[in-house]
C-alpha cells in the first residue's frame, strides 16, 4: 500500500504484475524532489513522469466526464424520447463521473469532494486494493457502491426514526415501512435502471480512460504483444553437475 507519511517515493508490484509507485500524500503539497509542488489537484503527474507515461489525471477525468455529458444525454433523449429518462441518466452520470467512481477506494479528487462526510468512505478503502475489480471492475463496483451506502443510508435512518419514534411517540410500523420501501422500488423500476445506468456509464468513463493509459504504456513498451494477456511460466531449473555425476557412474 501507499504510506502517506513515506518521505520518498517507493514502488511495489501489484496483483495485476503492474509496477506502481508510492508518492506521498497531496496533503504534504510536496513532490518527492522537494520542489514545493502543489499535488492537491494533479498529485498522480508525478507517478506518470517515473513509469514513462501520462495516466489521466483528476482534471482530466473531469474533462472526460463533462465533454462526454453532452453525447451520454443526446444518445439517451434518442432512444428514449424521454426527458425524465434522459435527466436521471444524465444526472447519474455526472455524480458518478465527479463523486461515486472508482477512486473511492484511494485519497482522490472524488474522495475530497464528499467533503465533511467524506470520512464515510475510509473503511471501503481500507477493504480494498487500489484498482481492485471490487472497485474499478464493470457493474460489480458501481453496484459494491451503491450497496455500500445504501447500508449506511438505511443504518442512519433506523438509528433516527427510532430516536424520534421514542422521543415524539411517532406510531409506525416498520414492517410497513419495509413494505413501502418494497413498493417503490418495483414501482419505479425504470427511474432505478435509468439512474443506475448513468451512474455506471460515469464510472466507466473513468476506469476506461485509466485502463487505456496501461495499454498505452504497454504499447510502446512492447508493441502489440504488450496487449494480448500474458501468463508467467515457469521453468524448471536443471542441475548439471548432478546428471554429470550420474553419467560417471
Amino acid at each position: 500500500m501507499c504510506l502517506p507519511s513515506s518521505p520518498n517515493p517507493e514502488s511495489h508490484i501489484t496483483g495485476e504484475g503492474e509496477l506502481e509507485l508510492c508518492l506521498p500524500s497531496p496533503q504534504n503539497g510536496r513532490g518527492a524532489g522537494g520542489e514545493g509542488k502543489d499535488l492537491s489537484q494533479n498529485w498522480d503527474a508525478p507517478v506518470s513522469q517515473h513509469l514513462g507515461f501520462r495516466m489521466p489525471s483528476g482534471r482530466t477525468h473531469d474533462r472526460i466526464t463533462m465533454y462526454a455529458l453532452p453525447l451520454v444525454a443526446g444518445v439517451t433523449f434518442w432512444q428514449t424520447r424521454s426527458s425524465n429518462a434522459t435527466l436521471l441518466v444524465a444526472g447519474g452520470f455526472i455524480f458518478g463521473g465527479l463523486m461515486f467512481g472508482p477512486d473511492l477506494d484511494i485519497y482522490s479528487v472524488q474522495f475530497q469532494r464528499w467533503g465533511l462526510l467524506r470520512w464515510i468512505w475510509l473503511p471501503y478503502q481500507k477493504s480494498l486494493r487500489h484498482r481492485s475489480f471490487l472497485s474499478h471492475g464493470p457493474i460489480i463496483g458501481t453496484i459494491g457502491r451503491i450497496l455500500y451506502l445504501g447500508c449506511l443510508l438505511a443504518i442512519v435512518a433506523i438509528f433516527v426514526l427510532a430516536i424520534a419514534q421514542r422521543l415524539w411517540n411517532l406510531s409506525f410500523n416498520w414492517q410497513d415501512l419495509g413494505g413501502t420501501v418494497g413498493r417503490s422500488l418495483v414501482q419505479y423500476n425504470t427511474e432505478y435502471i435509468a439512474l443506475f445506468l448513468g451512474l455506471e456509464l460515469g464510472a466507466m468513463s473513468h476506469s476506461l480512460s485509466d485502463w487505456g493509459g496501461s495499454a498505452y504504456k504497454r504499447f510502446k513498451k512492447q508493441g502489440v504483444r504488450g496487449l494480448l494477456p500474458s501468463g508467467k511460466i515457469k521453468k524448471r531449473k536443471v542441475r548439471g553437475g548432478g546428471r554429470r555425476a550420474r553419467g560417471k557412474k
